[in-house]
């Protein structure tokens, strides 16, 4: 999983804790499971998943709740565990890398089938420069190495934005009416 690599390459460089690598590895594994069973809010019925399954394997009381505590929606940065933070950064790096805008038209299309939710171009435009806006990090590896990445990205969305606008006037005469030509 991409998830789980983030996790291995921001656990290396921060030089982190077999202990944390491990919490938060099993974290991501079980992060996109509850989509499974409710696209648009997951992570309660994922840590139900992790939960039940971690404990038929005997995994340890504390470590369980650290894995738990990052599978749900967190509170701010500052007052997140260094796990909850690695796990975030992840999720963020995976969605908003470098093959974000590659990764998107599966996006539209996932949320098109199961949400039966279908966007205009510039709805969905506005959709991913959300997504984007909503990426933050919190190591400082996923700062350096993902937060760039975003930003480009967010510079790239905008500009397509801004075309859409412009052709969105174009096709509108003075009237307001849309021209059909």
């Amino acid at each position: 999983s991409q998830m789980l690599k983030a996790v291995e390459t921001i656990a290396e460089a921060e030089a982190l804790p077999a202990v944390i690598l491990e919490v938060t590895s099993l974290a991501v594994l079980f992060r996109n499971v509850g989509r499974l069973f409710n696209y648009r809010q997951p992570l309660p019925r994922s840590r139900e998943l992790a939960k039940n399954f971690l404990r038929s394997q005997d995994y340890s009381g504390e470590r369980l709740d650290r894995v738990l505590n990052c599978l749900q929606y967190l509170p701010p940065m500052n007052d997140s565990s260094l796990e909850q933070q690695i796990t975030q950064d992840a999720y963020h790096a995976t969605h908003t890398g470098e093959d974000f805008f590659e990764k998107s038209a599966l996006l539209r299309l996932e949320q098109e089938l199961i949400l039966n939710q279908n966007y205009t171009k510039h709805d969905w435009a506005l959709f991913q420069m959300q997504q984007l806006l909503a990426a933050r990090f919190s190591t400082a590896y996923a700062k350096t190495q993902f937060e760039p990445v975003v930003g480009q990205h967010i510079l790239k969305q905008k500009a397509a934005l801004e075309k859409l606008q412009l052709s969105e006037t174009e096709d509108n005469d003075e009237s307001g009416n849309v021209r059909l030509y």
